[in-house]
Parts: structure tokens; C-alpha cells; sequence
């Protein structure tokens, strides 16, 4: 029932009600899977777990996140509310734990949607700083390098959260494969992102991203049926709202990927 350092991380910055705890568990087993439904499930467990300890971080922590990959994924009506609601429900978990590290890492992640890199990155180092040994800040942090231009700092960052995590969540694997296609290591991003895919066929992120590792290495037919497969999932999806929550720090980087995906067939 453990996941070493972050379980004992967890229950410090945590609560004494174990059904809330079962409850909010049960949430962050959904949200990991990345997946619209899924996000709505999570966001109505951590919803009860904050009715069952309404001083539970976790919990207000996991219902902001709810929204936050709303925001990211396209799923909401507003993105900027989304994004607004994300940030009012942090300012909950901080007034309730300050000293929160998965909380911080949680705010550089809404600074990153919102464009503001610097301070995402500065928010994600103070998160590992305050657990050295949370893989799960080490994974964020990796996810946000990798908007910042620092590709090869990225890899060094998710590689060791799956050292201290060998049991990680699918979500580091995405990670993994989007540094190595931005560090130009195409082969093994492709290795990364297709070693797990059978076990999230429905991940929206992985899909995508195979669409760009085929499309940069020349592999126009297999990134046009990976590209197929995301219209499948999700028959709205814009290459452009995606490139654009969050953006590169180089506006350059963006619009590169955007050509990317556009070219591989997705919707503008």
C-alpha cells in the first residue's frame, strides 16, 4: 500500500481520517491515467475527500489538479478559468501546509501553463529541494524543463524520479519520450513511448507525442495512423490549442511543434 518516500511525504503533509486518505488514493490512481473521464471521476473522490477532512492538502491538491489537466488537455469550456480555479484551490493547500513540496510542484506546473517559465522552473527546484527524494517533484520538474529549452537537464531529472520511483506512473514515460524527442534522440523516444502504450491505449499525451517522434524522424505513414488514433480519442483536438497550454519558452519551439503536428494530419 506504499510507495516509499512519496507515501511517507504524503502522510506527513496528510491527514489523521484514513477514508479520506482511501478516498483521495483513489483519486490519484484516476488522474495519473490522464484520460477525460477519468479526470472527471478523480475530480469528485478528491471533492469527497475535501467534505471528509476539509484541512487535507492532498485533497484540495488533487481537486486543483483536476482542473489543471483540464485546462491542459482542451477538456474544459474556459481554459482560463480552468487554469484560475487550479490557482484558487493551491492557495487552499499552501494556507493549509505551506511546506507542502508537492504543492509547489504543483504551482510551477500552473506557471508553466500560463507562459511564465522562469518562475515554473524556480517553483519546481524548490519543490525538490524540499524533498530530495520525491520522485514525483523530480518527474514535474523534468516536465517543465522540457518547455524551458533544457532537454538533456530534463532527462537527467526523469531519470532519476524512475530510480526513486521504479514503480512509477505511466505519466513518466511520456515525459521520458518527449525529452528524448527534444534532445533529437528519436529511437529511443520511440522505445520510451511504445514500451507502456499497451498499457494506456487511450493516453491522449502518448499518442501525440509518438505523432511528433515519427513525423521529426521521417516516418511520415506512422505518424499520420498515430495521428488517426488521437482524432479518434478526442475528435476536437487542435494542434494549436495544444502546442499553446503550456508553450514553449521559445516561441520558435512552439510553433515548430505546431507545424509538426499539422504536417502528421492533426487539426490545426
Amino acid at each position: 500500500m506504499t510507495e516509499g518516500e512519496q507515501e511517507r511525504v504524503s502522510l506527513v503533509h496528510g491527514t489523521s481520517n484514513l477514508e479520506a486518505w482511501v478516498v483521495a488514493g483513489q483519486g490519484r490512481l484516476l488522474l495519473r491515467h490522464l484520460t477525460r473521464e477519468d479526470n472527471v471521476k478523480a475530480r469528485e473522490l478528491y471533492r469527497q475527500a475535501t467534505e471528509l477532512d476539509p484541512d487535507y492538502p492532498g485533497a484540495w491538491d488533487g481537486l486543483a489538479w483536476t482542473h489543471l489537466i483540464d485546462a491542459r488537455f482542451g477538456w474544459s469550456v474556459s481554459r482560463e478559468a480552468s487554469v484560475l480555479r487550479a490557482a484558487e484551490l493551491v492557495q487552499k493547500t499552501l494556507t493549509l501546509d505551506p511546506g507542502r513540496p508537492r504543492t509547489y510542484a504543483l504551482l510551477g506546473t500552473i506557471r508553466l501553463v500560463s507562459g511564465d517559465h522562469a518562475e515554473a522552473v524556480t517553483l519546481g527546484e524548490k519543490a525538490v529541494a524540499l524533498s530530495p527524494n520525491g520522485a514525483d517533484v523530480a518527474a514535474l520538474l523534468a516536465y517543465t524543463l522540457t518547455y524551458n529549452g533544457e532537454e538533456e537537464r530534463a532527462i537527467a531529472m526523469i531519470e532519476k524520479a524512475m530510480r526513486l520511483r521504479p514503480s512509477y506512473p505511466l505519466w513518466y514515460r511520456w515525459v521520458l519520450g518527449r525529452a528524448y524527442r527534444l534532445a533529437g534522440r528519436y529511437r529511443e523516444a520511440i522505445a520510451a513511448l511504445k514500451v507502456r502504450l499497451p498499457d494506456s491505449p487511450d493516453s491522449l499525451s502518448f499518442r501525440v507525442e509518438l505523432v511528433a517522434c515519427y513525423a521529426e524522424s521521417g516516418q511520415t505513414a506512422k505518424a499520420r495512423i498515430e495521428a488517426a488514433e488521437v482524432i479518434r480519442l478526442e475528435p476536437g483536438f487542435s494542434a494549436r490549442a495544444w502546442t499553446q497550454a503550456p508553450p514553449h519558452a521559445d516561441a520558435a519551439a512552439t510553433e515548430r511543434e505546431f507545424e509538426l503536428l499539422r504536417r502528421a494530419g492533426l487539426p490545426a
